[in-house]
């Protein structure tokens, strides 16, 4: 949702910080969470680069890398037509357990630094990664057919 100048989504995960953290900073986990392909290099001044869509890539970098409680890249979008060159925008994820087993996590996603005329499109984005991260983290009923 936007709030203020700020796109913020905020839920809570069936696995513990340091998996749902993962799907930040591990390439395969990215993909299966948004995108085609990543080409990450996780740590501080790493390349956070990702393609969306077929030839629609995100680009930036890591500016904080604290696993397993907080990670915040530039972000941006190499296509102009998308109105937020790489590096000209800010994400910060925060995971913090729910509970005292730590096998809950509530995951908190800002992203600012957007023109107000981008802010809905990139709020639809975020919509669709945190409802399809919810998906793949959902733990699956082996019992049951």
């Amino acid at each position: 949702m936007i709030q203020r100048d700020s796109i913020v989504h905020e839920l809570v995960l069936p696995v513990a910080p340091s998996a749902a953290f993962d799907a930040f900073v591990e390439r395969d986990r990215l993909v299966l969470s948004i995108g085609v392909a990543s080409d990450l290099a996780t740590g501080r001044g790493g390349r956070f680069r990702f393609e969306a869509t077929p030839g629609r890539f995100c680009e930036g970098e890591y500016v904080i890398v604290e696993r397993p409680s907080r990670v915040a890249f530039t972000f941006g979008w190499t296509h102009p037509a998308m109105g937020v060159p790489p590096g000209t925008s800010y994400v910060v994820v925060t995971f913090r357990p729910v509970d005292s087993h730590g096998r809950a996590t509530q995951l908190r996603l800002v992203h600012s630094g957007l023109a107000s005329e981008t802010r809905p499109q990139h709020d639809v984005g975020w919509s669709r990664f945190v409802a399809h991260l919810a998906t793949i983290t959902r733990p699956r009923d082996h019992g049951q057919s």
